[in-house]
C-alpha cells in the first residue's frame, strides 16, 4: 500500500499514458555563464571559510611553538614564532601577550609595552587585555599607568558598579 492508494503496481504493469518527450541535448555545465559564475563563487566562499578557520589554528600552533622554543632556551626562535602567531591572527590576545612576554624577556621593554597597548586597541572591551597591560606597567613600576589599566579592566568587568567603586576609591584617595 502506498499512501492509502492501494497496492503498489509495478511500472511495467501499467500502460504508458504519456508519450515520452524527445530527449533534449544538454549543454555542458561549464558552457553556461551562470553556472560557471555560481561554481566560482562557491569555490571562493569555501576558500574564505577555510582561511577564516585555519588562521586562528595557525596562530595557536605558533604560540605553542614559541612556548616550546622559549622553554628550550631558544629566545630568538621563540620571538620569531610569537611574531608569526600575531601575524597569522592579529586579534589573538594570547599571541599578543606571548609576544609581549618574550620581548620583555629579551629586554625589548618598549616593544613589549607597545604590543600590550596594541592588544587594548584590538580588543578594547576585553578586560584581560587591560589586566595584562596593568600587570606589565606595575612590574615596570609605572604605577599611574598600571592604575589606569586596572581601573579600565574593573570597569569592564563590573560595569556601572565598577565605575562607582572606582569613583569612590578616587574620592577616598583625594581625602588622604
Amino acid at each position: 500500500w502506498l499512501a492509502g492508494r492501494g497496492p503498489l503496481v509495478a511500472a511495467a504493469d501499467r500502460p504508458a499514458r504519456v508519450a515520452a518527450a524527445p530527449a533534449r541535448p544538454r549543454r555542458p555545465l561549464l558552457s553556461r555563464p551562470g553556472a560557471l559564475a555560481g561554481l566560482t563563487g562557491l569555490a571562493l566562499a569555501t576558500l574564505a571559510l577555510c582561511y577564516a578557520v585555519w588562521q586562528p589554528l595557525r596562530s595557536a600552533q605558533a604560540v605553542d611553538a614559541a612556548g616550546s622554543a622559549a622553554a628550550a632556551g631558544r629566545l630568538g626562535e621563540a620571538l620569531t614564532d610569537a611574531r608569526d602567531a600575531v601575524a597569522y591572527f592579529p586579534v589573538s590576545l594570547s599571541a599578543i601577550q606571548t609576544l609581549a612576554a618574550l620581548e620583555h624577556a629579551a629586554g625589548l621593554d618598549a616593544a613589549a609595552e607597545a604590543e600590550l597597548v596594541h592588544g587594548t586597541r584590538v580588543q578594547p572591551s576585553n578586560p584581560a587585555a587591560w589586566t595584562w597591560l596593568g600587570q606589565y606597567e606595575l612590574s615596570a613600576r609605572n604605577y599611574l599607568a598600571a592604575e589606569v589599566a586596572y581601573r579600565r579592566a574593573a570597569g569592564l568587568v563590573y560595569g556601572t558598579y565598577g565605575a562607582e567603586v572606582v569613583r569612590a576609591a578616587d574620592l577616598e584617595a583625594s581625602r588622604r
